[in-house]
């Protein structure tokens, strides 16, 4: 199979009581693509310019940072919830199917996107690199990788609320208050727009939970049914992005030859 789309990531920098996210997808971020501010209602502003002149920090909350043991702390937190997502049977194939340099960059580029979000000292994603030299890409430029078999670009509404679910667990056993917990969430609230545009879809892109059912820890089960609306993604060789694997899963949706989307 060819490689087909780069795989997004639903970054670090999502998190909240209900629209946290990020996440990530799974991806890498790049700087200088002169996307919009990421905005807040509760929370201070700190901006930072790209290499373009636009605008393309997200909003910060100061104090979270020392709360959590400073950026260390929370860069052992990032990976924790990228864990907790990827243990999510209902997105976790986005994080899953990354594995050595491309994870790494991933891994490393969700810590410094939640280290600003945390409003760690000095920290300024944009214009960031990971270790392997790669840019760390902003969310919307990154969630704009992903696109549907239909044309529709970034992640679905269900797969944004199943990554908030987990990085807001992972900030209620950080210690993180209620007025914490509000304010973190408006940050991320700020991109959602860019990040999952396809409103209203309650389906989950690739769910691979047993019998098409997810139970969320002490509720009710709820569906968990495959969209295929999407492409199955897989990194491709290009500078950005190294590739990871070109066997996609057989979860009953029709994969796309690159050939087809202009790959």
């Amino acid at each position: 199979m060819k490689a087909l789309t780069r795989v997004v990531v639903m970054v670090a920098p999502i998190v909240a009581a209900g629209a946290l996210v990020f996440a990530c997808d799974v991806e890498d971020e790049e700087a200088g693509t002169g996307k919009k501010q990421f905005g807040g209602t509760d929370a201070t502003t700190s901006t930072a310019t790209d290499a373009s002149g636009g605008s393309d920090a997200p909003t910060t909350v100061p104090g979270l940072c020392a709360k959590v043991g400073g950026p260390g702390g929370v860069g052992t937190l990032s990976d924790k919830i990228m864990a907790a997502a990827q243990a999510d049977c209902r997105i976790g194939i986005y994080f899953s199917r990354l594995a050595g340099g491309g994870r790494t960059h991933v891994v490393e580029c969700m810590r410094r996107h939640l280290q600003e979000a945390f409003g760690c000292p000095g920290v300024v994603y944009a214009g960031s690199k990971s270790s392997s030299g790669q840019n760390c890409r902003s969310m919307g430029n990154a969630h704009d990788d992903i696109t549907s078999i239909e044309g529709k670009q970034g992640l679905n509404q269900a797969d944004f609320q199943a990554y908030l679910e987990a990085a807001v667990a992972q900030f209620k056993a950080a210690g993180l208050t209620d007025d914490e917990l509000a304010k973190i969430r408006s940050v991320f609230l700020g991109y959602q727009g860019d990040v999952a545009p396809r409103a209203g879809n309650t389906t989950n892109t690739y769910c691979t939970c047993a019998g098409g059912t997810f139970t969320p820890a002490g509720g009710q089960p709820v569906a968990c049914i495959p969209d295929g609306g999407y492409i199955i993604p897989v990194i491709d060789a290009g500078t950005d992005a190294p590739v990871v694997s070109d066997a996609a899963p057989d979860t009953g949706t029709p994969v796309q030859d690159a050939s087809d989307d202009g790959g």
